[in-house]
């Protein structure tokens, strides 16, 4: 058996794939702030366009538009149901070029997936956009648009998990922006949490208008490493709450326990201890107090659970 080596002048194609498309990721060049690769102008075409000067890796292979955007049609969708189609960057080994080209969606069964043969053969596809395409449209709207890149770093990826997570990769490191979550690829094709930080979000207020967050007040919650912190400092508005459980705010999807956690608070005004809980269906809850609370006291509260 002889050994190979590459480059080298005889290389093949595929040897460039063996070599660039295990050591370098696929993804798009830039971060999730840019705008996206592929939009609709909105200008009264089934059409959407992707912009100029954008590049991006796909198996090893480069790809770059130049100066000019690339304007894409999509086909008819006479079915009835909405179609949604899918934008995508295909690396093709009958010619090992790099293009990019839609692939229609099966009406009222969502995006279809990217194909990623494997071999000498077949394609490899990169996703860029998913693109909604109402039944009888004429026009693709910028709104009908969904951004679905990852973009390439030094180490992985970083995106959003809203948009989808790229390849795992054993020791690739993906960061999605949208969620402060880092993640590493393992062998087994999954991605692990590694570092989660959300910073401070906005908690929902309940019952409206009975609790406010005027003047020094807060509302919010923070996700660390699977652990929510929770810190209130609510007013009093509506009226008078005497003996009764009230619902205080709600935790955004994700920051809640799986089961109910009873944490103590305080009023404002005369050191009395409050009792709070929060639940699995996200609400805060006042449910013990010593005192009646009326319109202009403060309550507070800081606590912490697992997820």
């Amino acid at each position: 058996m002889a050994e190979l080596w590459y480059p080298n002048p005889s290389v093949t194609q595929l040897q460039h794939e063996h070599l660039m498309g295990g050591a370098v990721a696929s993804g798009v060049a830039g971060n999730p702030g840019d705008p996206p690769v592929v939009y609709a102008p909105g200008s009264g075409t089934r059409a959407v366009r992707v912009r100029a000067s954008r590049r991006a890796v796909v198996e090893g292979y480069g790809w770059e538009n130049d100066a000019s955007e690339i304007a894409l049609t999509l086909g008819a969708n006479a079915s009835g149901s909405v179609r949604v189609d899918l934008v995508v960057l295909r690396l093709d080994r009958s010619d090992w070029s790099v293009k990019v080209k839609v692939v229609a969606g099966t009406p009222g069964a969502g995006a279809p997936s990217v194909t990623r043969t494997v071999g000498s053969s077949g394609v490899w596809e990169l996703p860029l956009a998913e693109v909604t395409v109402a039944a009888g449209a004429t026009t693709i709207e910028p709104a009908q648009v969904a951004n679905r890149a990852y973009y390439i770093t030094a180490s992985g990826y970083t995106g959003t998990e809203a948009w989808g997570f790229p390849p795992a990769e054993p020791g690739v490191i993906f960061r999605a922006e949208d969620t402060g979550v880092t993640y590493i690829g393992t062998s087994s094709g999954t991605w692990v949490t590694v570092n989660e930080d959300t910073g401070w979000v906005s908690a929902e207020l309940g019952n409206s208008p009975s609790w406010s967050v005027q003047g020094s007040g807060v509302a919010r919650v923070r996700r660390r490493n699977h652990v929510v912190f929770l810190h209130l400092d609510l007013f009093r508005v509506g009226g008078p709450l005497n003996g009764a459980a009230d619902w205080v705010a709600a935790v955004p999807h994700g920051f809640q326990p799986d089961r109910e956690i009873i944490m103590t608070g305080a009023l404002n005004v005369g050191g009395h201890a409050v009792r709070f809980s929060v639940r699995p269906d996200r609400g805060v809850w006042i449910d013990a107090y010593p005192t009646a609370l009326v319109p202009g006291r403060a309550v507070s509260v800081c606590s912490s659970w697992p997820i």
